[in-house]
């Protein structure tokens, strides 16, 4: 496990390569809060868990951001 201090420095922009239901190779991109949330997903799929104390700077976030920072915040 990492403690960091803050959030998580995440790209505002994620692809990711995954099967679709037919089993074909699909890229789909993820952008703002919602890449936020899968690459913090796909850290857990690699084994990657990041706690996040509760005095976080949420300043210069969108709001959609900060829906997802205080769902970290409180996980």
């Amino acid at each position: 496990m990492c403690r960091v201090r803050g959030l998580v420095p995440r790209a505002r922009r994620v692809e990711v390569e995954h099967a679709g239901v037919d089993g074909s190779v699909v890229i789909t991109v993820f952008t703002d809060a919602l890449a936020r949330l899968v690459a913090h997903e796909i850290d857990h799929l690699h084994g990657v868990v990041y706690t996040v104390s509760g005095g976080s700077d949420l300043s210069g976030l969108s709001n959609g951001e900060i829906e997802v920072a205080h769902h970290y915040l409180n996980e």
